[in-house]
């Protein structure tokens, strides 16, 4: 038995895998259901391109055990019952999630923590230190929204990366998330790489779409979202580098080269700006049609995770250099909580953006 926390777009898309796959899942769920467990089950509308033959929709499961996190097990013996969890919360909301999950939780288990941001992981190890539970990480590039109550729009195909580990039942929950394109990362070092690549994409799509109100591909359809992109690329990765040297200065003539690249894919930029700009228009690519989850987030007034986005960027690059300019980073999260106060973003402020990145840069 798999038990699932965080029942979201993404928490649905691994459901409705393992389900598929044949593996029994427990929904651990604070909300009710729009039907009791027996009858409740969804299907994954797939909005991206497909061969001839493979059908759009695929067929609906249902099945699942359905539970209250804080649910007490109905006998002493199954009272440390969880020995694989899946955690597809939101960031700020995992490490106590599964806090309030420790007593359930068997002595060897598997917690695989699936989401958004920097740092989450750590939070998690946090509150099951001390026994011998293993904390995996994962990184997921699919795009993905809810429809409806039964349906899941899987808008970008991507994969699903996991942090290396030797516990047993990593290894078959990998098969059982295959048709999802989930690996295992081969080194620490691997994982690492990923997990500083999927944190550049987010700290630019995700708050520019929120800003935006849009799609992830308007970075790559429209001249100045794409120019906002570009310079948040070069910002995220200044940070990461700590304000190295190998990143340079930025002109607005770097800003329009780009620009370009990202929309058209050409006048290639070098060096790891490049390997960042590169990593940002294939995911945007891959996943054009979907809505970030920040997007999806400020549109309902649910809090949202850039804290643990472009807010680590900042954290991590002040711990090394506590006099780091992050002006931009600030300017960027000022923007959103403008948006999730009034209902929009400050006026120009994409034109404020561009000033600000390349002004501070060029004085740098």
């Amino acid at each position: 038995m798999i038990h699932l926390l965080g029942f979201g777009a993404v928490g649905k898309l691994l459901a409705y895998t393992l389900r598929a796959s044949g593996s029994p899942v427990t929904l651990l769920v604070r909300r009710p259901l729009p039907s009791t467990a027996a009858e409740y089950g969804f299907c994954i509308h797939r909005a991206f391109p497909l061969p001839p033959s493979s059908p759009s929709t695929l067929p609906r499961v249902s099945g699942f055990t359905i539970q209250h996190p804080t649910s007490t097990p109905s006998s002493a013996s199954a009272t440390r019952d969880i020995h694989t969890l899946i955690v597809c919360t939101k960031a700020q909301d995992a490490a106590p999630a599964v806090a309030s999950l420790s007593s359930r939780l068997a002595r060897d288990a598997l917690v695989v923590v699936v989401c958004n941001g920097a740092g989450v992981g750590d939070g998690v190890r946090g509150v099951v230190k001390g026994s011998d539970v293993c904390v995996v990480e994962g990184i997921t590039t699919h795009g993905v929204y809810v429809g409806d109550a039964e349906t899941v729009v899987h808008a970008g195909e991507g994969t699903l990366l996991l942090s290396p580990s030797p516990h047993p039942s990593l290894l078959s929950l990998t098969s059982l998330l295959q048709p999802i394109h989930c690996t295992l990362a081969h080194t620490p070092k691997h994982f690492q790489d990923a997990q500083q690549a999927k944190l550049i994409v987010n700290a630019v799509i995700n708050p520019l779409t929120a800003l935006l109100d849009a799609p992830n591909a308007i970075i790559l359809t429209q001249t100045q979202p794409s120019q906002l992109a570009a310079l948040l690329t070069f910002d995220a990765v200044r940070l990461l580098c700590r304000g190295g040297e190998s990143v340079g200065r930025l002109t607005m003539d770097d800003v329009e080269r780009m620009s370009e690249y990202l929309r058209e894919g050409v006048g290639g930029v070098g060096g790891v700006v490049g390997d960042g700009l590169a990593k940002v228009r294939e995911v945007a690519l891959a996943t054009g049609r979907n809505l970030s989850s920040t997007v999806q987030d400020v549109r309902v007034g649910r809090p949202h995770e850039l804290d643990f986005i472009n807010g680590a960027l900042v954290r991590r690059a002040q711990a090394i250099d506590p006099k780091i300019d992050t002006a931009v980073q600030a300017y960027i999260l000022g923007c959103v909580q403008h948006r999730v106060q009034h209902g929009h973003p400050p006026d120009r402020w994409q034109d404020t953006l561009l000033d600000l990145a390349t002004t501070r840069r060029n004085q740098g």
